[in-house]
């Protein structure tokens, strides 16, 4: 696949603006400090006086005024951990508390500079396996049942009543286990302890950010469950975690989180394998990715139900479901835009046939939908399979709206049920203004049997294909990550809706916005110079930029005539909250991921923590 689509325009900057928080400025207050290896007074008062357990920081932090900086250095930490806590206590968690900011990842006494911070080299595990007696399973899809984890806790991390001063940086979230029952309580959620394995969000918006949720389980979201609240969520991977009913990954429910540049992989459930978004929630996700999630019935990627999410740059690779292998809506208007939805499967069980099975399967490869209204814009949507029918977008009493967006090589149709459609490549054709039926000219659109699928974070890449359109003129090279010249170019460059602005994309761009999901951004395709009415791709007229020179990092010319911006940079929204102490960072990233399997990244007595590699735990060896 390509590289992962970026922020994409002034507009979208907006967007993000004003649904993910400003920065933190924090005053100065107290530090608190937190070592599983210190000796000392243990009272939290410097790194070689550092708490042995998280549980009594966090303790200490509800005590004192706010703003509360939490220093947490690499090492495991149980819920269950301290001097006001029970061992093997279930309902234990690390609560979050607003004005409170937890960062781990810190090199601690073990190390020469105890306050060096590098998230991948230290790594800091918040772990819910209160027995240290998990063992191995070959599927998310056994983590809930495995008879080891029954006693794990219901929820490791809690951010219940909080505000986006409440801040969780820079941890792996693992091992949580929401499989308890109803309670009879009518002011909280009954569902409480059957929410959020790796974290509960109840009335909660608190910031998470650079964390990993990995193998969690819960009925509803294992990586995180979220009942009417508004978390921010960035820079975190949601890997190989899984629920029995809604959101393996995460579960949305009454709640609009924002979530920007997060990942979801190998996570599994009944319904919204990667996430569900249910109940009159309008989440908002921003370059993220949905890939190799698997839904036993409906929703791959992604499931929404009588929920409104809007998504921006975000990419659905090879999810499967039986119904909506990448998404799959019901009463829900979800809108697209510069998306990619490539190789998702919609797949029937097996001996299906219509007439021994009654719940319909193997439909909308892509997307399906049942009486809602998709709204689609700059999109691609190819590669995608079905056994039964319409690989690319399905939809059933509803209708989808498409401009500037490119369905080709998806199997059976493209599009079934209602459809308005204007300025898109669709193959097969389709009625509407402007229109193409034609070989889009995608650099590598590879099918998911045919190459190794690879994750890697470190430079945005998913490497089974490349939907980026060819150029005569320059086109993007996520791999060589340079402007390349091809000896074709693409007839969706300059065929989008001329009304719509073109955005980011560098000149020559024509001064109209290409089709499909990088156009409008700084990744489009450069149109062919004319020179006196004949097309001249080597010209160096005045105006006219050499891709082959041009770094991706600086911005290229500008042209008054579409309103480009140059390139588009991470807005201030999005920066993390400052350290007092400054420390240096570097984000953890998730690599190495495989479909059949993830990596057993680090082996430890109680089991391994599964796709992740983790470096530089010292030597220490103990249970997640």
């Amino acid at each position: 696949m390509a590289a992962a689509i970026k922020i994409r325009s002034r507009e979208m900057i907006l967007i993000l603006t004003a649904f993910f928080i400003t920065p933190l400025q924090f005053a100065v207050g107290e530090t608190i400090y937190v070592d599983d290896d210190a000796g000392g007074a243990n009272d939290g008062s410097s790194w070689s006086n550092a708490y042995a357990y998280l549980q009594d920081a966090l303790g200490d932090a509800a005590l004192i005024q706010e703003p509360v900086e939490v220093l947490v250095a690499q090492g495991f930490y149980k819920p269950d951990q301290g001097k006001n806590q029970t061992p093997g206590d279930r309902k234990a968690s690390f609560e979050l508390f607003s004005g409170v900011s937890i960062f781990g990842g810190f090199a601690g006494i073990r190390e020469a500079d105890p306050g060096v911070r590098d998230t991948e080299a230290y790594a800091t595990i918040l772990s819910g396996d209160l027995n240290c007696d998990d063992i191995e399973v070959n599927s998310p899809y056994e983590l809930q049942a495995e008879p080891t984890r029954s006693e794990n806790s219901y929820h490791v991390v809690t951010g219940n009543g909080t505000d986006n001063t409440a801040v969780l940086d820079g941890f792996i979230i693992v091992a949580g286990n929401a499989n308890g029952h109803e309670s009879d309580d009518p002011i909280d959620d009954k569902y409480g302890f059957m929410r959020g394995g790796g974290m509960y969000n109840l009335r909660g918006s608190p910031l998470v950010v650079n964390c990993i949720f990995s193998g969690n389980s819960a009925r509803y979201g294992g990586g995180i469950g979220n009942w009417k609240g508004n978390p921010s969520i960035v820079d975190c991977a949601f890997v190989w975690n899984s629920s029995s009913r809604y959101g393996g990954g995460t579960d949305n429910c009454e709640g609009s989180p924002a979530i920007g540049n997060c990942t979801f992989s190998e996570n599994s459930s009944s319904w919204g394998g990667g996430i569900s978004n249910r109940a009159r929630s309008n989440p908002t996700f921003t370059n993220c990715t949905f890939r190799m999630n698997d839904a036993s019935w409906y929703g791959g990627g992604m499931i929404n139900m009588y929920s409104d999410p809007t998504l921006i740059g975000c990419s659905f690779v090879a999810n499967t479901a039986r119904l909506g292998g990448g998404m799959r809506n019901s009463d829900s208007s979800p809108t697209l835009t510069n998306c990619l939805i490539v190789e998702n499967v919609a797949h029937c069980p097996s001996g299906y046939t219509l007439y021994n099975w009654s719940p319909i399967s193997g439909r909308g490869g892509g997307i399906y939908s049942y009486k809602s209204i998709e709204v689609l814009i700059n999109c691609t949507i190819s590669g995608n399979r079905a056994a039964e029918s319409t690989g690319g977008i399905c939809n059933c009493d509803g209708a989808v709206v498409m401009t500037n967006c490119i369905l080709r090589g998806n199997d059976l149709q493209q599009i079934s049920g209602d459809a308005i459609v204007s300025y898109s490549n669709v193959q097969g054709g389709w009625p509407g203004e402007g229109n193409l039926d034609v070989d889009p000219l995608f650099v590598r659109p590879d099918r998911l049997e045919a190459d190794v699928v690879l994750v890697s974070i470190y430079n945005d890449l998913l490497i089974e294909g490349d939907y980026h359109l060819k150029s005569q003129s320059g086109r993007w090279d996520p791999v060589k990550e340079k402007w390349v010249i091809d000896s074709v170019s693409s007839p969706c460059i300059d065929s989008g809706d001329p009304e719509n602005p073109c955005g980011f994309e560098p000149l020559p761009n024509g001064g109209i916005i290409n089709m499909g999901a990088y156009g409008g951004t700084a990744e489009a395709s450069m149109s062919l110079l004319t020179v006196g009415g004949i097309t001249d791709p080597a010209s160096t007229s005045v105006g006219y930029w050499d891709p082959a020179v041009q770094n991706k990092k600086t911005s290229p010319p500008v042209s008054g005539t579409c309103r480009p911006q140059g390139k588009p940079q991470v807005p201030v929204a999005l920066a993390r909250p400052q350290l007092k102490c400054k420390p240096s960072v570097r984000s953890s990233k998730l690599v190495g991921i495989l479909w059949t399997r993830p990596q057993t990244a680090l082996k430890t007595s109680g089991g391994s923590l599964k796709g992740r590699a983790v470096r530089g735990f010292g030597g220490k060896d103990r249970c997640l």
